[in-house]
């Protein structure tokens, strides 16, 4: 069974331009005007952050649907991937030549990993389908509508 796709809101901040949305707060009645009254301030702060924020990464709304899982991909490989993310965001982090040899010979690994237990998997599928005549067939056609 396949699960149904979401509906996420992002926004483009790549396009952010951080000096005008700071230039145009900073003239903007909050940074003015001082006050005691935090109704004021928590509403006036909540809605004109939301206008600056639809004006300068204006929110669009993404439909994210789920890839299909391999039948190999395990709780080996899930940890290897894991692995190889946070050795990614250190050396993104860092920028040091070490995270980034670390990273990029557990990338390797990760991949040799997942190419194995793919040929292992469908070598047992053909292995089991060569007993049976539409075996082969079957298989085939699973793999086709994936």
């Amino acid at each position: 069974m396949q699960e149904e796709a979401t509906l996420n809101t992002c926004r483009n901040w790549s396009a952010f331009d951080k000096a005008a949305f700071e230039e145009v707060l900073s003239r903007s009645e909050l940074a003015v005007t001082q006050t005691d009254d935090i109704n004021w301030l928590f509403n006036g702060y909540n809605s004109y952050l939301c206008q600056l924020m639809d004006k300068h990464a204006p929110a669009r709304y993404v439909q994210r649907r789920p890839r299909r899982r391999a039948l190999c991909f395990d709780g080996e490989c899930v940890q290897a991937k894991r692995s190889v993310r946070q050795l990614e965001a250190t050396y993104h982090r860092t920028r040091l030549l070490t995270s980034r040899v670390e990273c990029q010979q557990a990338r390797v690994e990760y991949r040799s990993l997942v190419r194995s237990k793919e040929k292992k998997y469908w070598s047992r599928c053909i292995a089991e389908a060569a007993s049976q005549p539409r075996g082969i067939w079957n298989l085939l056609k699973s793999v086709a509508t994936v």
